[in-house]
């Protein structure tokens, strides 16, 4: 080798030494650089470093040659090879593993995404940062404030952990346990509480699409609307959009308003349109001051509409139940297909083979309309195909019978029934004339009359007047049979009376 090819050679050697360094893991130049004996290297003003595909810029770097690593600071800035950006005050990397840890103000942004946070620990191949100190990631509107976790730049999703709080004009988010991902979906892993102007949401697992604003809350999920309405269940779909969606298992609609409370194993709820559906062993509660109401059906329907004039607040207007309907209050029992309660009016409405219990006395006919007043039956209406009939007193086998067109009750303040009023076509009556002193029976009564009133105490018929009478005829009871002391329509059914509220349901 001749001497100018020797030189050329050393100076070609020095000069990449003292402003560049390339290696397997690391590749790095600058303005400045120094090598020393130590396999250190520093470089100086301008740096550049290259490695697994991310680059580094800063003001001062150190590159070790013996383990492949270099820390660096001053304006530091990383463009990741998956075109993110992060900044802070000082980095370690190792380039063997692309792993990179920044400390001091580290922000890295990704497209629209933004996290701030003390240090962040960037593993390059993965493409996946680590922060163990408190973080505060923007998107959009949506700022997240977690105390642990992890940002995956290929999936877009972080993993939140500790004490998490998303901040949105719309809503707040607060769990401890959240893959929170960039385009608008959260996934919760632990208790959790969704707050937005009209709702408060709790679950422990479920997730939010902040795009189609849909939330699917499970385990111990409820939904709580301004008004003090509460929907609970295992599983609750909901679209704080359309204000609407679905319930599923444990279902329970709580009115704190009105005191009402509904439960099935399937429910919808229109918030826009005012009504909510539950099917699948229903149940409704109505609690009143003087008493509580147990229904139970095979479905269940509420209305009801927002009241404008007292603050917005949810008023319902109707319940209505179908099919196998059983009802239970202590003062008063009720079997039909079909129920309407008028909360409003205090009206309990009673269609399709109605019949209702109060006191000793059993009452049917085509409808049956009962009103309340300070939560107590005040009076009924029984339309068309009226009958009233009661156990005779001592006696297990005879039956007083009353039917006519339509029957108006009236109760007394203890909610029994204290008299009645038959009106309408021709009023027929089986009554069983007792003497009181004696106990003893006296006859049979049978009647026809165009109007009857009949007074009651304590659950017993003490009085009858027959109005504009056709005929009434006392009978000793041997000389009718048992066919003549029946009237045609009679039925006799206290085994489907309810006798309680778990006569009504099994499950409260």
């Amino acid at each position: 080798m001749t001497k100018s090819v020797t030189l050329f050679f050393l100076l070609t050697l020095f000069a990449f030494s003292a402003f560049g360094q390339r290696s397997k893991g690391i590749n790095a130049t600058a303005k400045r650089a120094t090598a020393r004996s130590d396999g250190i290297t520093i470089f100086r003003e301008d740096v550049v470093i290259r490695t697994k595909g991310n680059t580094i810029y800063s003001d001062y770097a150190e590159y070790n040659r013996n383990n492949e690593t270099c820390i660096a600071y001053g304006n530091l800035k990383i463009k990741t090879r998956q075109k993110s950006i992060i900044t802070g005050k000082t980095l370690d990397c190792d380039g063997l593993t692309g792993v990179i840890n920044i400390d001091g103000d580290v922000v890295m942004t990704d497209k629209d995404v933004v996290m701030k946070t003390p240090s962040l620990r960037y593993e390059s191949m993965e493409d996946i940062a680590h922060y163990n100190q408190k973080a505060e990631i923007t998107s959009g509107e949506a700022v997240l404030v977690s105390s642990w976790g992890d940002y995956n730049g290929k999936t877009g999703v972080f993993d939140c952990y500790e004490d998490v709080v998303v901040t949105h004009p719309d809503y707040t988010i607060y769990t401890d346990t959240m893959d929170y991902n960039k385009n608008g979906m959260s996934n919760f892993k632990g208790p959790t509480d969704i707050i937005t102007k009209d709702h408060t949401m709790y679950c422990e697992n479920g997730w939010y699409d902040r795009k189609k604003e849909r939330v699917n809350l499970r385990t111990n999920a409820f939904i709580e609307m301004k008004d003090g309405q509460r929907l609970f269940g295992d599983s609750i779909n909901y679209s704080l959009k359309a204000k609407q969606g679905e319930a599923f298992r444990n279902v329970v609609f709580l009115d704190t308003m009105k005191n009402c409370t509904l439960k099935s194993e399937y429910a919808e709820n229109n918030e826009k349109k005012g009504f909510a559906f539950f099917s699948h062993n229903a149940r409704g509660i109505l609690v009143e001051k003087e008493d509580t109401l147990f229904i139970s059906s095979d479905t269940m329907r509420v209305f009801y509409e927002i009241d404008k004039s007292d603050s917005n607040k949810r008023l319902v207007k109707k319940m209505e139940a179908f099919k196998r309907v059983r009802i239970f209050r202590n003062d008063l029992q009720a079997i039909c297909q079909l129920m309407i309660y008028y909360q409003s009016d205090s009206l309990l409405y009673l269609i399709d083979k109605p019949v209702m219990w109060n006191s000793g006395f059993q009452i049917d006919g085509d409808t049956i309309k009962t009103w309340f007043e300070n939560s107590r039956p005040h009076e009924t209406l029984v339309g068309r195909n009226a009958f009233i009939t009661a156990l005779v007193q001592n006696s297990n086998s005879l039956y007083h019978q009353i039917k006519g067109r339509n029957l108006w009750g009236y109760y007394n303040d203890d909610s029994q029934l204290s008299s009645a009023e038959l009106k309408g076509g021709k009023i027929e009556a089986i009554y069983y004339v007792i003497d009181e002193e004696k106990g003893e029976l006296v006859g049979v009564n049978k009647s026809i009359s165009k109007m009857l009133r009949m007074y009651f105490d304590s659950g017993t018929i003490y009085k009858v007047n027959f109005i504009e009478p056709e005929s009434t005829i006392l009978y000793p009871q041997d000389q009718l049979t048992a066919r003549e002391q029946t009237l045609k329509g009679f039925h006799w059914l206290e085994s489907l009376r309810p006798k309680s509220k778990w006569d009504v349901s099994g499950v409260w």
